[in-house]
């Protein structure tokens, strides 16, 4: 998956945290659950799809083209800013009403559904995939799911909870959280399917 939206997200959070004086939303033990298990997981999905018919009857690429097209490095910066921004502002809200911990909980839930459906967005992007809508393939659905229940875990078992410093939320704001960062990058698909409709 593009590095850049969880790299720009990541950073955004680090900076934004110490600038409005309330307590890191990422701690060093969240930074390595993104970067040993949601990040390498999720690069494993491109593994499992099939190339397109035509990928190697495609012409080679202009060698003077840049590296990363100004489109795709387009997309990706504002879907990690903005997925960095929602983030964010839920932990802000809601350590005033909540806490800091069930605020940073959901703050989590909310970056982890940016993740998952970011994942969507960034398959149907390569062209030399030839995907689907939907996944179709079991690597998908394990791995995102596999990535899932590593948020289910670090939430509602006690002793991981402490360690990642959280606490459970109430299950509808769960599921406003999920919400949230669905739509954070969701618009991506939207625009895709737009675009589809208008060829």
């Amino acid at each position: 998956m593009n590095p850049i939206p969880r790299v720009l997200c990541a950073m955004t959070l680090a900076v934004m945290a110490p600038l409005t004086r309330i307590p890191l939303l990422l701690l060093p033990i969240h930074l390595v659950w993104l970067e040993l298990i949601v990040h390498p997981v999720s690069a494993l999905v491109f593994q499992a799809e099939r190339a397109t018919a035509s990928v190697m009857t495609r012409p080679p690429r202009d060698p003077a083209a840049p590296l990363l097209p100004r489109a795709a490095v387009a997309r990706s910066a504002v879907s990690g800013g903005l997925l960095a921004v929602v983030a964010f502002v839920t932990y802000w809200w809601q350590w005033h009403a909540l806490g800091e911990l069930q605020a940073r909980a959901l703050a989590l839930v909310v970056l982890l559904a940016g993740y998952q459906t970011l994942l969507f967005a960034e398959r149907l992007a390569l062209p030399q995939l030839s995907a689907t809508r939907i996944p179709r393939t079991l690597v998908f659905w394990t791995v995102w799911c596999a990535a899932a229940l590593s948020l289910v875990l670090i939430l509602y078992v006690p002793a991981v909870a402490r360690s990642f410093r959280v606490a459970p939320p109430a299950g509808a704001q769960v599921g406003i959280a999920v919400l949230v960062g669905a739509l954070a990058v969701g618009w991506r698909l939207m625009a895709r399917a737009t675009r589809a409709e208008s060829t």
